[in-house]
């Protein structure tokens, strides 16, 4: 299989393979870094796979080919995908359904779990998506239920909140985090 190089959407050159276009985040330019040309998928290849990691595993193999992980992924992808993501259908006919990835771990609960000496070296990676608990008024009406509140954002939710903002770029976040004492 042929590595699959990145480029940012900024600037076509350089490219990046996965390892470092993972390890960089952003490309140097700031923007984001996409696939440069795309994995192509047979027809008949689509699933069953089993699981949502095995799934996970077998649609980011073309991405990560080459890598030094690539023979980590499976693994990565069980521990990425270790929460139920049941399938549920919308309505009565069955034709549609909503996979619910929001059964996973929240981000915060995401952080607490990491070992202590994994958090403090710095030498990880949490990409995370928002709760649909969040944004109730609209997900509830799509799947026609009630969306339930896992404990740890129910908390978050009752706490008080600020909003200051900012300018869409690292350098105006890192002075945020100066002038609030974080950084």
């Amino acid at each position: 299989m042929t590595e699959i190089r990145f480029r940012s959407t900024r600037d076509a050159k350089p490219a990046a393979g996965f390892g470092e276009a993972l390890a960089q985040g952003l490309a140097p330019d700031g923007g984001l870094y996409v696939p440069v040309e795309w994995p192509r998928f047979a027809a008949g290849s689509w699933g069953p796979w089993g699981s949502l990691a095995d799934t996970g595993a077998h649609l980011l193999a073309p991405f990560v080919a080459g890598d030094p992980r690539s023979p980590s992924l499976s693994a990565i992808t069980a521990e990425a995908f270790d929460f139920p993501a049941p399938v549920v259908p919308l309505g009565a006919g069955g034709r549609l359904a909503v996979l619910e990835l929001f059964h996973g771990l929240t981000a915060a609960e995401a952080y607490a779990r990491l070992p202590r000496g994994r958090r403090e070296s710095g030498r990880w990676v949490l990409v995370s998506t928002a709760h649909p608990a969040k944004f109730r008024e609209i997900v509830e009406p799509l799947i026609g239920r009630g969306v339930p509140v896992p404990e740890s954002l129910a908390r978050l939710f009752s706490r008080p909140s600020a909003c200051t903002e900012i300018e869409a770029d690292l350098g105006s976040l890192r002075d945020a985090l100066r002038e609030d004492g974080i950084a």
